[in-house]
């Protein structure tokens, strides 16, 4: 059995683990050993022993990956349960749910279960991936394979572009493409990003609401897959402008707006300007008031600076920025690398430096905080530098229905250091 395979196979297992709410390794064996079926479907010739299942979940694979198997396992179950379909759990072995209305029938497991599983992913919409043969040490390696493995991820960068559509907006008289990501169905929300990152940076979260909402990922215009070319304003005021001209085009009349960093600025001022519109808004370590730009920003949108910059001297600058404000020592490199992937060439390198210069704290003071009828939640990240706790505790005092949830373990870029936090909240509240 070659390497790659071992994973892959050693993967689906652990995640059928996780499925079936079995903590200890022996009786994933005996579940193995008396499941034929299930067993020729995962890949093995024979069953590996439980010393080699311990050592590849506790010695091989990263905590990052294992929580990635748990939250797959537990989204899942999530949508067996929406979907009627009864998934065998242990009784006395049971997951830590994510919901109240979490709840399972016990039964012994059929030959047919995994299929069942199969078919409601497959009707759910979910993105089904497994690990390639590197996947135990570094995350972000990942490689396409058949439904049967069951294991949810969200796409890599290269695979997130892929499944971006595109559409033409003016702004200030521009015309300029709009690079977006639309799935789902139900009552639209949109999530937009802030500045140096792009709409990949929504990969764990957006995807998961899916099965009861259309969720609309845009990149803003000057990053990710849109417009770069050096020709027109990056501002959060031209960015509510293209929001609005992409909403016109998607024939969307009401949204939620789910916003992070300047994609928050942009959430506040569009929610003013058109309370109609806005019915929900969750504002993550968002710009406001006077709390921008910080000074890395301020000084990447000189242009004597951008001017003595190459490309790899852009890279090596957001590679520490991204890695020294997460607050894991340990970052995931699919996050780093993502992150990065979009500023590898001049015109990308230029039309970062713009975006910076383009943030202007008159954006957020002219705002009518009074105006925002939406209800709102704020969900904050509470050990950020950039954007601290203080300004969402002045926004809940500002704003006529807002709720202040703070989660601690988090930086700025808070949807990475607590995604399954993250989600919880955001779906109880959505």
């Amino acid at each position: 059995m070659n390497e790659f395979l071992r994973v892959e196979q050693l993967f689906r297992a652990f995640l059928l683990k996780e499925l079936h709410g079995r903590t200890h390794e022996t009786a994933l064996v005996e579940f193995l050993d008396q499941s034929s079926t299930i067993r020729v479907r995962l890949g093995f010739d024979t069953i590996p022993d439980q010393s080699t299942l311990w050592r590849t979940w506790n010695q091989h694979f990263t905590e990052n990956l294992r929580q990635t198997i748990q939250t797959a396992a537990r989204t899942i179950l999530l949508k067996a349960t929406d979907a009627g379909v009864s998934v065998p759990r242990k009784p006395e072995e049971s997951m830590q749910d994510t919901a109240d209305e979490l709840e399972f029938r016990t039964q012994t497991p059929g030959p047919d279960h995994l299929s069942r599983l199969t078919r409601l992913t497959n009707s759910s919409k979910l993105r089904i991936l497994a690990p390639c043969s590197r996947c135990c040490l570094n995350s972000h390696e990942i490689s396409t394979m058949d439904a049967a493995g069951v294991y949810l991820t969200m796409p890599r960068h290269t695979e997130w572009t892929e499944r971006q559509e595109s559409a033409t907006v003016t702004v200030d008289g521009h015309d300029l493409d709009v690079a977006y990501y639309d799935e789902g169905e139900g009552n639209p929300v949109v999530f937009l990003h802030g500045i140096p990152t792009w709409s990949f940076l929504w990969r764990d979260v957006a995807p998961t609401l899916e099965d009861e909402r259309r969720v609309i990922v845009p990149d803003m215009v000057g990053y990710g897959n849109s417009s770069m070319e050096d020709s027109f304003d990056r501002s959060i005021r031209a960015q509510e402008q293209m929001i609005d001209g992409l909403l016109d085009e998607l024939d969307i009349e009401t949204i939620s707006f789910v916003g992070h960093d300047l994609g928050g600025g942009v959430g506040l001022r569009y929610a003013s300007h058109r309370p109609d519109v806005v019915e929900e808004l969750v504002l993550s370590n968002s710009i406001a008031y006077d709390s921008w730009p910080i000074q890395t920003i301020v000084d990447l949108g000189l242009p004597s600076k951008i001017n003595e910059m190459s490309v790899d001297d852009v890279q090596e600058m957001l590679d520490d920025l991204f890695r020294q404000t997460l607050f894991s020592d340990d970052p995931s490199e699919e996050y780093v690398e993502g992150m990065k992937a979009q500023w590898q060439s001049e015109e990308a390198a230029i039309s970062l430096s713009r975006n910076a210069i383009a943030t202007n704290t008159n954006h957020t003071t002219e705002i009518d905080y009074e105006n925002i009828s939406a209800e709102t939640l704020l969900l904050w990240g509470t050990n950020d530098e950039f954007q601290p706790v203080s300004y969402a505790e002045r926004l809940k005092e500002d704003l006529s229905d807002a709720e202040l949830e703070g989660l601690d373990d988090a930086n700025h870029w808070v949807m990475q250091d607590r995604p399954d936090a993250y989600r919880e909240e955001l779906r109880s509240f959505l």
